[in-house]
């Protein structure tokens, strides 16, 4: 079975480099988190980087991006986690 499609959630350090391993190996990735700025640093970050990566692998930069904005899809979720994860509430639990 082959990975075709992947969801990443959380467009953080970990997040973005997992989307960029995923697209550049190929994957459509759709890219979720709670705040459009953290989508937009996170593409940045991945254009960044895959255009250093182009540049000293002596290919184009510029496919290189455009290959990454083709099988990269960043969705912004307005939903948080529900209460009952909330860090609060866990606390307030008691060992036994």
């Amino acid at each position: 079975m082959e990975i075709k499609n992947v969801g990443v959630i959380g467009a953080g350090t970990m997040g973005n480099g997992i989307a960029q391993v995923f697209a550049v190996n190929g994957r459509s990735v759709v890219l979720v988190d709670v705040d459009q700025g953290y989508l937009d640093r996170a593409m940045a970050n991945m254009t960044k980087s895959v255009r250093r990566m182009a540049e000293k692998g002596g290919k184009d930069p510029a496919a290189a991006e455009a290959d990454l904005k083709a099988k990269v899809r960043t969705r912004p979720t307005s939903s948080r986690w529900p209460a009952s994860t909330s860090r609060s509430r866990r606390s307030s639990r008691t060992r036994t």
